[in-house]
Order: C-alpha cells, then structure tokens, then sequence
C-alpha cells in the first residue's frame, strides 16, 4: 500500500500552487509560502537542462536579498509542505538545497514574466536558484500518515 501513497505524494508535489517552504534562522524555523514551480513550470522542469534530477526534487527561485536565501547559505536544511485542502492532503519533504550557478538550469528554470521580480532579470544579481534535494516524505491523508525515503 505504501506505493499507492507514495504516488500520490507525489501528485500532489505537482499539482499544488503553492508550496510552504521552511528554512532555520539561528535554529529557529520560519516558514513563508512560494509559487510551486513543480506545477507553474512543470514543462521546463520535466526536460532538458534543468529537469528536476529525481522524485520530490524541486527548485526554489527568489531574491537573493531575501532573509531566506541568506538562511539557506548558511544552513541548508529546508522543509517543504505541499497541500490540497479540498481533499484533505498534505505532504511534508524534508531535505537540503544548494544553489544552482549552472546557467544551463538557470536558463530552463527561467521566465521573462520574472523580470518585474527580480531587478536586472535572470543574471542582475538578484535572483537566486536552489535545488532541493529531498531526503524523507511524510504524506498525511484520510487520518493516515505515511513516512518514507525520498
């Protein structure tokens, strides 16, 4: 049975808009939400230079000013939590990120609607890239909660 959850872990990592992310500032958690690029850029994510290397690896694309890329600099540890409230779904990736300089990945990952977001656009300095690499799923649905290796 644990293949079934495991699938549907994973489909719902694809169809959330959004993805709550978790990142440790002094050891202590804070979390804010963020676009899930595994669903707004599920095309360039699923071929090509920055196709996602595995299942539950996604990428992370802010400001560099942000607190958050500053925490994840210094500790990599993150959490991601991806949910469906409609159907009472939650799925809980914890793992590691580091950031993508690779202008290939950079390249795939981007978008020109970013650009009114990212001041100098995809090489101004303020847009950072994070691979997450997940290590453990914890996917909780219909009173069940289902733990396993990413």
């Amino acid at each position: 049975m644990e293949n079934a959850e495991r699938e549907a872990a994973l489909a719902l990592t694809l169809r959330s808009k959004f993805v709550y992310v978790t990142s440790l500032d002094e050891g202590f958690p804070e979390t804010r939400v963020m676009f899930n690029l595994l669903k707004h850029r599920s095309k360039a994510l699923s071929s090509g230079a920055a196709r996602v290397p595995r299942e539950f690896a996604s990428y992370l694309g802010t400001n560099t000013s942000s607190r958050k890329v500053a925490q994840m600099r210094k500790d990599d540890r993150v959490c991601l939590y991806y949910s469906d409230n409609r159907t009472f779904e939650g799925c809980m990736v914890r793992g590691r990120v580091r950031e993508v300089s690779d202008t290939a990945i950079r390249e795939g990952v981007w978008t020109d609607s970013w650009n009114m977001y990212y001041h100098g656009g995809l090489d101004g300095g303020d847009f950072s890239l994070m691979l997450f690499v997940p290590e453990t799923v914890r996917y909780y649905h219909g009173l069940k909660v289902t733990a396993f290796d990413a």
